[in-house]
């Protein structure tokens, strides 16, 4: 009898241990996945601080932008210069929509997101013209969450 009574409580502390095991995983897991969140938060607010500021020196560069978002008249070398710099745009907002597609940004990092495209859209014709020259080299999911943001962009239809 001694010896079965033994095994029970030997067994329930294994069960124990067992369990104790599975809920330091799950809290682990949980730490791992806000630590991606965080990495992730921070990489995509680096490469937007980077198009930024990549040529905030440069007043001719500036120039180009302010002129290329208004939708002013730009030359052949400008005009290239303004899409090279629209389509990297694109791709950070890309990236923003699969990050928060696989859950590693969060809805209202999201929302804000989308917030200041459909602003950018809506304020800056030349943004407008970019996106609709430059939209079938998009994800769906880009042209999705784009074109359902702005109020404005012509191609809407295309």
């Amino acid at each position: 009898m001694d010896t079965d009574r033994l095994n029970r409580w030997l067994t329930l502390g294994a069960n124990v241990g067992v369990l104790a095991g599975i809920i330091l995983l799950v809290v682990e897991l949980e730490q791992n996945r806000e630590m991606t969140q965080a990495q992730t938060r921070t990489q995509l607010a680096q490469g937007l601080v980077e198009l930024f500021t990549t040529n905030m020196n440069d007043s001719a560069y500036a120039d180009i932008l302010l002129r290329g978002n208004n939708g002013e008249p730009l030359s052949e070398l400008e005009q290239y210069q303004y899409h090279r710099h629209r389509n990297a745009f694109n791709a950070y907002h890309e990236n923003v929509i699969y990050q928060y597609q696989i859950g590693l940004y969060d809805e209202s990092e999201f929302s804000r997101q989308m917030s200041v495209i459909r602003s950018d859209f809506d304020r800056y014709p030349g943004l407008a013209d970019n996106w609709c020259q430059s939209r079938d080299r998009m994800s769906t999911a880009l042209i999705e969450a784009i074109e359902g943001q702005s109020t404005t962009l012509p191609c809407k239809s295309d």
